[in-house]
């Protein structure tokens, strides 16, 4: 997982505008075409995740089994909790729909790809999924979404390899 530390504003920020773009439209139109293009765009986008950094001293062993104490940074998630209870990570699509998020920690911004926030949120077992900048287009993305996604990937990735493997034998023959 690549996680970038978003320090300040100077940075480039990320661009979704086409991200932006295509939930507003499936909002006006929702039909399959768009909430594909919504879907695509999602999953290319590169997205800011509030976290809590810290660190702690843990034992390492080097090469040569000498120990000793280093500092190992670590990130905690913050999460967002709707009025049902259910648990989402916060996936910001640029700086100003970060700043609207408030939260009692301090945080910084951590860039993520779609792929390792989902991972991420497969993994911890009271997360319900994701959602796309929550005080601006709130588009959850939950974790049957999710497994919809993956196994979609999954079966277009068996079919493509298929596909290559029959090229294979065709030319081989």
């Amino acid at each position: 997982m690549e996680v970038i530390n978003k320090k300040n504003d100077e940075e480039q920020d990320l661009e979704n505008q086409a991200l932006i773009e295509a939930i507003a439209e499936m909002r006006k139109n929702f039909n399959v075409e768009t909430q594909n293009k919504v879907l695509n765009a999602a999953i290319m986008a590169e997205y800011y995740v509030p976290a809590k950094l810290s660190t702690k001293q843990q034992i390492v062993a080097d090469a040569s089994n000498k120990i000793e104490f280093q500092e190992q940074p670590q990130a905690t998630f913050l999460f967002i909790t709707n009025d049902r209870g259910e648990t989402y990570v916060p996936a910001f699509t640029d700086q100003e729909q970060a700043r609207k998020f408030r939260s009692e920690e301090k945080f910084q911004l951590f860039s993520m790809k779609f792929p390792d926030i989902a991972g991420f949120t497969e993994k911890v077992p009271n997360v319900n999924g994701f959602i796309i900048n929550p005080d601006g287009e709130a588009l959850p993305f939950t974790k049957s979404i999710l497994e919809a996604i993956k196994s979609e990937i999954a079966k277009k990735n068996a079919e493509l390899k298929e596909a290559e493997e029959k090229a294979r034998r065709e030319k081989i023959n």
